[in-house]
């Protein structure tokens, strides 16, 4: 087990944490130009503290990082989190990068100001990346996405918001969009910004790729039962109507033939009639 108590860190170099080694923090400050990479199984565990992170810091790797509910987080620099698992912080404040790579992230309260942003790469449609349970405070600036260049026409939740925030319109048309290739990891050009959009629906920050609707399903989406019964109510109600639509214009046919072939008769008793007479 590695504890660091109420003390700052200068990282000069890289410093990898690794082999289910358990890293503590209290009330401590991460500074330097070099990085720390917690890798495997170690975690960062801090119980009523503010860590403030100046320099980069790095989870990957199935890594966990959970912050008690009354602990900060304090992105100055640089942190990334791609470990496939799910972080847990209670307060996060972010004037600096936050990049997030197909990690779900658990917030309590988020606030980023117009200097701070969260950067997601996004490579499946199937969860929510960010979940904020308390309160949300996003800068005009505040989200980029990093969006799998094979995603096309789906959409998918990438922020779940607590219940009543008001986002400014201004957040929304600052959100920022990318496409990366998946194996490399490099930025994919020339795809137009308009195949993108970001919606606020009910208390979801939605993504949109290219035609993805919200009523199409995307990649691991389904219709619901309702909307099932709901087509297999139209469509019969549809035969039906075509079916008596059919029968009347038969029976509007058979009518009009009928009236014809009594005229016609007629006009022919009207003539012999008429060669009768003397």
């Amino acid at each position: 087990m590695i504890s660091i108590i109420d003390s700052s860190i200068d990282v000069s170099k890289t410093s990898e944490i690794s082999d289910d080694a358990r890293f503590t923090l209290s009330s401590s400050k991460i500074g330097g130009q070099g990085w720390i990479s917690v890798r495997g199984n170690t975690i960062y565990n801090a119980v009523g503290s503010i860590i403030e992170v100046q320099s980069s810091l790095q989870v990957i790797e199935s890594a966990s990082f959970v912050l008690s509910p009354d602990s900060t987080l304090n992105i100055r620099g640089h942190v990334i989190f791609g470990s496939n698992n799910t972080a847990s912080i209670g307060t996060l404040t972010n004037t600096g990068l936050l990049s997030i790579y197909n990690q779900y992230l658990n917030i309590g309260t988020l606030q980023i100001n117009d200097q701070g942003t969260i950067t997601l790469s996004v490579s499946s449609t199937n969860s929510t990346y960010v979940n904020v349970t308390s309160k949300a405070t996003l800068g005009n600036n505040a989200l980029t996405v990093r969006v799998a260049s094979y995603l096309k026409n789906v959409n998918f939740t990438l922020v779940t918001l607590p219940v009543g925030t008001n986002l400014e319109s201004d957040v929304l048309k600052g959100v920022k969009f990318s496409s990366y290739d998946l194996e490399s990891g490099d930025d994919v050009k020339d795809i137009p910004s308009s195949n993108y959009r970001a919606e606020l629906i009910g208390n979801d920050l939605v993504v949109f790729i290219g035609n993805g609707d919200r009523t199409t399903p995307s990649t691991g989406s389904k219709l619901s039962n309702g909307a099932i019964a709901g087509i297999v109510v139209g469509g019969v109600v549809a035969l039906a109507l075509l079916i008596a639509l059919t029968i009347i214009i038969i029976k509007k046919r058979k009518s009009t033939s009928s009236s014809k072939s009594r005229r016609s008769k007629s006009d022919e008793g009207t003539a012999q009639l008429s060669n009768m007479k003397p």
